[in-house]
C-alpha cells in the first residue's frame, strides 16, 4: 500500500484517551510528530474539528455509526495508486482545498466557496469588460487571471483534480 504521511488525526469520544495517545506520540519522530492532532467529543464536534484543517466529512471512510464505507476507501486507494504511478498527477488532489477555483459546470462548481469568492471578484470588473471594445476584452479577462493568487483545478476522466496553469488558454474562456 503506497503511504505517504501529510497528517495523522487521531480521533476519540473519551477523554481518558488523551494521555495514552500523548504518550504513543512522543514515540514519533519530530517530523511526524508535528503533523499529529487529537480530536476528541461527540461524533458531530470532532466532524467541525476536521473540518477546520480542510478535511471533507462526507469522504470519511466511516459513518457516524461506526460502519465502513467501502466505495470511498476503495476509491481513494484507486487515487493514490494513480497519484502514485503517473508524473502526470504528481500536482493531483482528491479533494480541491475551499479556496480553489474549479473549472466546470454544475451546482458542485457554482456552490464551491472558492469559486463564489471569484464570482464576487469578478464581479468588480462587469463594466469595465462590457464597457470595452472586442480586443480589450481579452486585456481585462487576462487582468483578472493575473490576479488570482489561489490555484485553479480542474477535473479529469479519472476524478482527479488537475491544477491548471495561469497560461492555460482555459483560464481566458
Amino acid at each position: 500500500v503506497p503511504l505517504r504521511v501529510g497528517g495523522l488525526h487521531y480521533c476519540f469520544n473519551d477523554p481518558k484517551f488523551r494521555p495514552i495517545l500523548s504518550l504513543l506520540a512522543m514515540g514519533f519522530p519530530k517530523k511526524i510528530k508535528s503533523r499529529i492532532r487529537v480530536h476528541c467529543g461527540a461524533h458531530q464536534e470532532v466532524h467541525y474539528s476536521l473540518m477546520s484543517y480542510g478535511l471533507p466529512i462526507e469522504h470519511f471512510p466511516v459513518t457516524a455509526t461506526g460502519d465502513w464505507k467501502k466505495t470511498y476507501a476503495s476509491k481513494w486507494y484507486e487515487y493514490r495508486t494513480h497519484k502514485d504511478s503517473n508524473n502526470k498527477y504528481k500536482d493531483a488532489v482528491y479533494a480541491p482545498p475551499r479556496n480553489a477555483i474549479l473549472l466546470g459546470r454544475g451546482k458542485s462548481r457554482q456552490k464551491h466557496p472558492g469559486n463564489l469568492e471569484f464570482h464576487d471578484y469578478v464581479s468588480q470588473y462587469y463594466d469595465e469588460y462590457n464597457a470595452a471594445k472586442r480586443l480589450v476584452k481579452n486585456a481585462v479577462a487576462q487582468k483578472i487571471v493575473n490576479s488570482i493568487s489561489c490555484q485553479v483545478y480542474i477535473k479529469d476522466d479519472n476524478d482527479m483534480w488537475i491544477p491548471v496553469p495561469k497560461d492555460n488558454k482555459l483560464l481566458l474562456e
